[in-house]
């Protein structure tokens, strides 16, 4: 699957923070460059090329952060993980979006990927050697400690869990040390880009059942090549919308009544994070909408613009923000 990827040694001057290099894909110098949370390995890797295959260079940041805020500097497109079907949102893309400008920052796109967590180590550590248990847990991309507990109670109950910035930055380290007493929490991926490390142990999630939602960005009118089919959920297509909201205090009004004003476009899910309001307890609402896909492309936008016009005007005038932070088929 990663047989065409190849390492840019040098990064520009103005590119997204990296961990050790910066990993591009073989093909056009002209090809639209895609900031993924890495470094290579990463599920969020992973999914990326799976959706884009060799359509796009790709580099590595460090962060969710750097990689959003990339889009319009080094790089043309951010692909970052919003939802776990196991631990819920993802905080850290959810705040980055109370951010977002929707002339540089605007969803796209969304992709599926089956998360499948092994516990990989350096070649010939055993179980018994296991003192330290690394991966990433609560910012970023798939959550691995957290939807992996049961295992790591069973079966390294001793074992000390330690936060790492991604999965595949867990692998890096359980490779330097030279210990051999620490183990990873990854994709089976690491153990091939990686040489030196061993898979102990596959399917070790909580969840038979383990899918992660990321979300495709870039600026709204620019032109990003074609999904492959692998990258696409499967099922009817839909017409899809994202909706930030930002009303008056709850006390004030009536929430209800601004989702309702939304109608009857189908709420598909709500998120809330603290609003960047200096108002104590203001929320900022994300709001995913769906079609079932039979409107046009001019319809589904008219619709989508009429019910943000219709949240502004039920609540009173200056006292709130709502802002369409994406439309995409998926």
């Amino acid at each position: 699957m990663f047989g065409a990827l190849s390492r840019r040694a040098n990064p520009t001057p103005d590119s997204c923070p990296v961990l050790e290099d910066v990993m591009t894909a073989e093909g056009s110098p002209n090809q639209p460059v895609l900031a993924y949370l890495g470094p290579e390995g990463t599920y969020t890797h992973q999914a990326a090329n799976d959706y884009f295959a060799e359509s796009v260079s790709y580099i590595s940041c460090q962060t969710i952060a750097s990689a959003f805020h990339a889009l319009g500097g080094s790089a043309d497109i951010a692909f970052l993980p919003i939802e776990n079907s196991t631990h819920g949102a993802v905080i850290e893309t959810l705040d980055l979006l109370r951010l977002a400008s929707s002339e540089n920052q605007f969803i796209r796109g969304e992709a599926l990927a089956s998360i499948s967590h092994c516990l990989v180590v350096r070649k010939g550590t055993k179980f018994e050697n296991i003192q330290t248990v690394l991966s990433h847990e609560q910012v970023g991309e798939s959550k691995a400690l957290g939807q992996c507990s049961a295992f790591i109670k069973d079966r390294l109950p001793s074992a000390r869990t330690v936060k790492t910035v991604s999965t595949a930055a867990a692998a890096q380290q359980v490779l330097r040390d030279s210990t051999s007493t620490s183990a990873a929490i990854c994709s089976s991926l690491c153990t091939k880009l990686y040489p030196g490390l061993a898979l102990l142990a596959e399917n070790i999630q909580d969840a038979a059942a383990n899918v992660t939602r990321f979300i495709v960005l870039s600026a709204p009118h620019a032109t990003l090549p074609s999904p492959t089919a692998s990258g696409l959920p499967s099922g009817q297509p839909q017409w899809c919308a994202m909706l930030r909201i930002t009303p008056p205090p709850a006390h004030s009004l009536n929430l209800g009544d601004v989702f309702g004003t939304i109608q009857p476009l189908a709420i598909a899910r709500v998120d809330r994070r603290p609003s960047l309001s200096p108002t104590l307890f203001q929320d900022t609402y994300f709001v995913k909408v769906r079609d079932s896909g039979t409107s046009t492309d001019l319809e589904w936008k008219v619709a989508v613009t009429a019910a943000a016009s219709r949240v502004l005007t039920k609540i009173p005038h200056g006292e709130t923000n709502c802002t369409i932070l994406g439309i995409w088929k998926a």
